[in-house]
């Protein structure tokens, strides 16, 4: 009886110790696949790097954007890199940035990673984080037809409307500014995209909105998680991947 309750749990350290091993060796090759490929051209600066793990443990999980704008001051540049396990990201840490190589060359980088992590909280069918393909120039062709300059003036009314709510609130209570702002911006958002009227600061859509918002900057960093790397462990059972990322979208879905 002791021997049958001692084998399921060696399976599951062999199990546990292949996996780990096979996902080193090949995160290993990959690193110095990218080396060998990215040798002789220029990237952006970017902090100082471990070796096979990158910047792995130097992106915070938690509001990473803090930690790009602090380094864009030390390294003096709004463009920088990072390579996490093999994988290299650019961060664009201005408008200027972001315009010239989004929009003025945007055909070249219409693309992005698949935000598997995202994918775990539910946003899998979000033009946001859908990758480059026949879905995402039909979702966006949608979009675009609703917010052409022609089409754009029957939102008028309500932006109005919320706006005299906004106003009249802070002027009755400034202390609650905040949660007068944030009723706003969900109250145009859901309005214009659902035809959803917000009825007070205690709408449950706003409590939804915040969750959302809230879910989506503390899950860590996107496409740099241990999920977006290695997709098929999302079909792994927390026990055996007790990975922080992982079980927050899924705690949070």
């Amino acid at each position: 009886m002791a021997l049958l309750e001692v084998l399921p749990r060696s399976a599951t350290l062999v199990f546990s110790l292949v996996t780990l091993v096979a996902l080193v060796t090949w995160r290993i090759s990959t690193y110095y696949i990218v080396i060998k490929k990215s040798k002789g051209f220029p990237l952006p600066p970017g902090p100082t790097a471990e070796p096979i793990l990158g910047h792995l443990r130097v992106i915070p999980p938690d509001n990473p954007e803090y930690h790009y704008q602090q380094l864009s001051e030390e390294l003096n540049s709004d463009v920088l890199s990072f390579s996490v396990l093999g994988q290299r990201i650019i961060v664009l840490n201005s408008v200027e940035a972001a315009v010239d190589l989004l929009d003025k060359r945007g055909a070249n980088y219409c693309d992005r990673p698949r935000f598997v992590l995202f994918e775990q909280m539910g946003w899998r069918g979000t033009l946001t984080f859908l990758r480059w393909g026949p879905r995402f120039r039909m979702h966006r062709k949608v979009l675009q037809k609703s917010f052409q300059k022609s089409n754009i003036i029957q939102y008028r009314s309500l932006q109005e409307r919320e706006a005299r709510v906004l106003i009249e609130g802070i002027l009755k209570a400034p202390g609650e500014w905040e949660i007068l702002t944030r009723r706003f911006a969900t109250a145009i958002v859901l309005g214009t995209g659902f035809g959803i009227h917000i009825q007070d600061n205690r709408d449950p859509y706003i409590k939804m909105s915040v969750d959302a918002s809230y879910a989506l900057g503390h899950g860590g960093a996107p496409a740099g998680t241990l999920v977006d790397f290695f997709p098929f462990i999302a079909k792994l059972p927390t026990w055996l991947v007790p990975d922080r990322s992982l079980n927050f979208a899924r705690n949070w879905k």
